[in-house]
C-alpha cells in the first residue's frame, strides 16, 4: 500500500453485496469529478472464520474477483484502482488506513437488516464511524435507511459524542 500518497483517494470497503455495488458506481463517479484515485478493499475476518462475502469461495477465488472488478472498472472509467484484502474488523482498518492513503472520503454500502452482510449497516455505521475526519458518505437502495444514519451521526456529533 502506498503510504502517504500525494494522490487523493475515495476509499470503498468491499464485501460484494448490491449495497457495495452500490458504493462502487458513486465513489467512480466522484473520482471522475475530483480527479482521484479508488481505493477498494476487502476484509477476511479470522476471529469467527468466516470470508466477508455473500457466497462461499476461498480468498484466492475472492483475489481474483477482486481483480477482475478492478480491472472491468478501469475499463470503464480509465481511473486508477487500488485493491487490498486485509484481515481483521473493518471498521478497525478504515481507522488505521484512511490518513496512510490519503483519502478523502469513505463510501460505504448501506445493508439492509434483510442481508446477511452486517458490516455497514446503520448501527454500525452510527457506532463505529462518527469521528472520521473525511467525508462518510453512505449509500442506498432503501433511501429512508440512509437518511436515518445522516440523521442520528448529526444528532451525535452536535451532542459531542
Amino acid at each position: 500500500m502506498a503510504e502517504n500518497s500525494q494522490t487523493q483517494q475515495i476509499l470503498v470497503p468491499f464485501d460484494f453485496s448490491e449495497a457495495a455495488n452500490n458504493a462502487i458506481v458513486y465513489a467512480m463517479e466522484l473520482a471522475r469529478l475530483f480527479k482521484c484515485e479508488i481505493t477498494i478493499f476487502y476484509t477476511v475476518n479470522k476471529k469467527n472464520g468466516k470470508l466477508n462475502v455473500n457466497e462461499d469461495g476461498s480468498e484466492n477465488t475472492i483475489k481474483q474477483k477482486l481483480s477482475i472488478l478492478a480491472n472491468n472498472l478501469i475499463a470503464d472509467y480509465t481511473i486508477a484502482i487500488n485493491v487490498y484484502m486485509f484481515t481483521g474488523e473493518v471498521h478497525e482498518i478504515i481507522h488505521k488506513i484512511y490518513p496512510k492513503i490519503n483519502a478523502i472520503a469513505l463510501i460505504v454500502g448501506l445493508n439492509s437488516k434483510k442481508s446477511r452482510m452486517h458490516f455497514f449497516t446503520s448501527n454500525t455505521i452510527v457506532t463505529n464511524y462518527r469521528d472520521l475526519r473525511i467525508p462518510l458518505i453512505v449509500v442506498s437502495d432503501e433511501a429512508e435507511q440512509a437518511r436515518w444514519v445522516a440523521s442520528r451521526i448529526l444528532e451525535q456529533r452536535e451532542a459531542g459524542l
